[in-house]
């Protein structure tokens, strides 16, 4: 797991609506650019932390490996070459955007010693467009952006650092490499649930709508799952919390037509006063999201 800090410049606004990250392979010259390299370095699930215009405004996770993609028309007056790398990337706002520069103090020490830097001495950005930086970093970095209330929905919120996030960071009794992974798949949550509700939005046992009251439940276990799978939309389903549980447990399942189906070590008694009997009519499952929920089924 990696974390990364894209100097967009001028392209932010683009790649921040786009999801996307794109630079050329080489410099100008055809000489080889660290910078670009970072671009085949990245891999699904590493988070990605945007700054444009002196602030960061909005982090991001990575969906899929880079590929070769042509130069996109938001950039054709760059004196680049047409050759490029395409990185996809889901951006969320965060819940404050913060100058950087503002908090050197706090943030000098973990810059990158060694390799391209996103950051001069005095605070400013370089010319370096994607640059690796450390976990310790990156930590900081989500700290000093999820200190307001939000303004919309995003990333860190979905995920619950909105509520926790402070906290986590001052117990001291979590190591700091735990305390980063917890927030490292807190926001990977929050792009996952993004795309779970986009594609299956209503509970499909009890019909609630409201996602404020819906859990985004894997399919597949996010511990079992690959970085892509861990993401995907299709390994989900939006359901309220205690059917989330059922679910989770392989108490419930749903077959492929979408029918409830019911563990046998399930009692009767908690059937009937969660009113599984009383489930909303079945939903088809897409192709996708059956070939999660197969091998679900098979652990009722």
């Amino acid at each position: 797991m990696a974390y990364w800090w894209v100097n967009h410049g001028q392209s932010w606004k683009h790649e921040t609506a786009l999801n996307m990250l794109w630079s050329p392979k080489t410099r100008s010259n055809h000489g080889k650019h660290q910078p670009y390299i970072n671009m085949t370095r990245a891999t699904p699930g590493d988070v990605v932390f945007s700054f444009a215009d002196t602030c960061i405004s909005f982090v991001g996770v990575v969906d899929q490996a880079a590929s070769s993609y042509i130069k996109p028309s938001y950039a054709k007056d760059a004196n680049w070459a047409d050759d490029g790398w395409l990185l996809p990337v889901t951006f969320s706002r965060i819940r404050q955007a913060f100058r950087p520069r503002e908090h050197m103090d706090l943030i000098r020490d973990d810059l990158p010693k060694q390799g391209p830097s996103p950051l001069q001495a005095n605070g400013d950005g370089t010319m370096n467009y994607l640059s690796e930086i450390s976990s310790s970093l990156a930590f900081k970095l989500l700290r000093l952006g999820s200190t307001a209330e939000p303004s919309r929905p995003s990333v860190l919120e979905a995920a619950g650092l909105a509520d926790d996030e402070a906290e986590l960071a001052k117990d001291a009794s979590i190591p700091e490499t735990e305390r980063i992974q917890i927030l490292r798949s807190r926001v990977g949550q929050g792009v996952f649930r993004s795309r779970v509700a986009s594609i299956d939005p209503i509970c499909r046992v009890t019909n609630v709508a409201d996602p404020k009251l819906l859990r985004a439940s894997h399919i597949k276990p996010w511990r079992d799952a690959t970085n892509y799978e861990r993401l995907d939309g299709f390994n989900g389903l939006m359901l309220a919390p205690h059917i989330d549980h059922l679910f989770d447990k392989h108490l419930i399942s749903f077959s492929r037509e979408g029918m409830l189906l019911v563990s046998k070590r399930l009692s009767k008694d908690v059937r009937s006063k969660w009113n599984l009997y009383l489930a909303t009519a079945p939903r088809q499952l897409s192709e996708q999201q059956e070939h999660y929920m197969s091998e679900h089924r098979r652990k009722i």
